[in-house]
């Protein structure tokens, strides 16, 4: 079987070592999947108001990974110069389309 293409293969993607989350250097997204560089990503668990149920989200069909799968949150690889924060709220916005202040997150995140 065939590996799915890599999605966005020119991003530049922050890639730090195993002991550590601080960036070392940056590669192209093709190059830190096909050499597997650790690097930073973040990830969003939603929750509803009464924290008993957890927001999911399906892949879409034409992922890289675990396509047309549940994923339990959203989140993503960051840029070399990117926060955990600037990651997590663009990647929020980007697979769920919910925007940090807009009416579907009226509380601002802790």
């Amino acid at each position: 079987r065939m590996a799915a293409p890599v999605q966005k293969p020119a991003e530049m993607v922050g890639v730090c070592s195993r002991d550590s989350t601080t960036v070392i250097s940056a590669a192209p997204r093709a190059e830190v999947r096909a050499n597997n560089l650790p690097h930073r990503c973040s990830y969003c668990l939603i929750v509803d108001d009464s924290e008993s149920r957890v927001l999911v989200q399906k892949r879409v069909a034409w992922k890289e990974t675990y396509p047309s799968h549940f994923d339990p949150a959203p989140g993503g690889v960051m840029g070399p110069s990117e926060t955990f924060e600037e990651n997590a709220v663009r990647e929020l916005e980007e697979e769920m389309g919910i925007i940090i202040g807009s009416t579907l997150c009226p509380r601002p995140p802790e």
